[in-house]
Parts: C-alpha cells; structure tokens; sequence
C-alpha cells in the first residue's frame, strides 16, 4: 500500500468514527437516561434505526483496522 492509500484510508476511518460518535451522541439524547422498554413505540423505532446505522459504522471501523494495521505491519 502506497502512503496515499494510507493516508486516504486513515481518512475514511476518521470520517467513521465522526459518523459513529454523532450517532451514538443521538442514541443517547434519545433515550436520556431511559432504557428502551421505557421508549415509546415512535421513539423505540428510532432508536433501532439509528442504532442499526451505528454498529454498520461500527463494522465499517472494524474493518478498516484490520487493512489499515494488517498493512503497517508488512
């Protein structure tokens, strides 16, 4: 892997974990210092929606540690 493509992946990674922390920063307004049996049906099925778009996020994360480390390590 070239330095750019490094550079351009540690990007993307950043990008994510702003998308992921934005996220979780709507996750937790959302629920303020409720559990989700306590949400109402609208607001339980916002959390799942917003929930799902995190952990793909989080995936997402996931993955690029593995390229990113994997590739620093040869």
């Amino acid at each position: 892997m070239t330095d750019q493509e490094a550079q351009e992946q540690v990007g993307q990674y950043r990008q994510l974990v702003t998308q992921y922390e934005a996220l979780q920063a709507q996750i937790a307004s959302l629920l303020g210092g409720k559990h989700t049996d306590e949400l109402s049906e609208a607001e339980f099925k916002q959390y799942r929606t917003l929930a799902r778009e995190r952990d793909e996020i989080q995936s997402e994360m996931r993955y690029l540690e593995q390229v990113i480390f994997d590739d620093a390590g040869e």
